[in-house]
């Protein structure tokens, strides 16, 4: 996996030798103790050369000195060392926890324009969603715009004859009519027209289940995220919204949500449902005529 330039900056610093790591932070404890260590050589040889002038007790109150600087020498070393490994996991954990790549809005008002996020693709962008009709008003000319440029496309949309529209619309307390007309209305305007225009580099598929959340990945770079939440609905900017960015990690938030994505698209098949199969047929000019 490709790293960013702040991840190899942070894994260049765990490389670091311990022994330059322990210099760095625990400088006083090694200071302490050396003074500990000499004065203990000191008085150690003083004792030798001095021995019958000073009684015992008085060696024993002179010697507790410089193993006491010693002992708080070497335990302010360990101690360093110590919270220096714990403090730099702790940094480490804190790096991967906030930079994650992921900036989490409370509704869609707020989140990026839809043109604004399209316009930065270069090869690949993949949806998922439940109908599609609002997203066409805003890029179908950028849409159009990319798809001429070389950039494939990939649509989930929810199969109307299925009884995910019926789920769906229950979850976000709207009628199934409604979802089954609006889906018929993107199939009849955007992407059968499209599908006809592009062939292979616009593909469509159906979904006949209810999708845990809506999607756009743009390359393999960045995504929209769109969370369900049940009795709240996506159409109506009530639910939450994730950019997720690409941060090139192999467990990755970006990652999941990718791999969520193309294992629906791989488990759909290319059945194209009856009540919309007309709109993706050749023949058929009166879609196009009305895009």
């Amino acid at each position: 996996m490709r790293l960013t330039g702040d991840q190899n900056r942070l894994r260049n610093l765990t490389k670091l030798p311990e022994a330059r790591l322990l210099l760095r932070h625990a400088k006083l404890g090694v200071i302490t103790t050396s003074i500990g260590l000499a004065l203990l050589i000191v008085v150690v040889v003083l004792h030798k050369v001095q021995f019958g002038q000073l009684p015992d007790y008085a060696w024993s109150a002179i010697l507790s000195i410089p193993v006491t600087v010693l002992c708080m020498g070497i335990f302010s070393v360990f101690y360093e060392y110590y919270m220096r490994t714990t403090f730099a996991n702790s940094m480490r954990s804190m790096y991967w926890a906030w930079d994650t790549g992921v900036t989490v809005f409370p509704t869609h008002e707020n989140a990026p324009d839809r043109k604004e996020v399209l316009r930065r693709a270069k090869k690949r962008v993949r949806l998922m969603s439940t109908t599609f009709s609002r997203y066409f008003i805003d890029v179908r000319d950028l849409v159009d715009q990319k798809a001429e440029a070389g950039v494939e496309f990939e649509f989930i949309i929810y199969d109307p004859e299925s009884k995910a529209v019926e789920e769906k619309a229950r979850e976000e307390g709207c009628d199934p009519k409604d979802f089954r007309s609006e889906i018929e209305m993107t199939c009849r305007r955007n992407l059968g027209p499209l599908s006809q225009k592009f062939g292979n580099s616009f593909r469509v598929k159906f979904c006949n289940f209810n999708t845990p959340f809506g999607i756009t990945i743009v390359d393999d770079t960045e995504m929209v995220l769109s969370l369900n939440i049940y009795g709240l609905a996506r159409s109506k900017n009530q639910t939450p919204c994730l950019i997720i960015e690409n941060k090139y990690d192999e467990d990755a938030v970006f990652k999941l949500y990718e791999e969520s994505f193309d294992a629906i698209w791989t488990k759909l098949d290319d059945r194209i449902p009856k009540s919309v199969q007309k709109y993706f047929e050749r023949d058929h000019q009166a879609g196009q005529n009305e895009v």
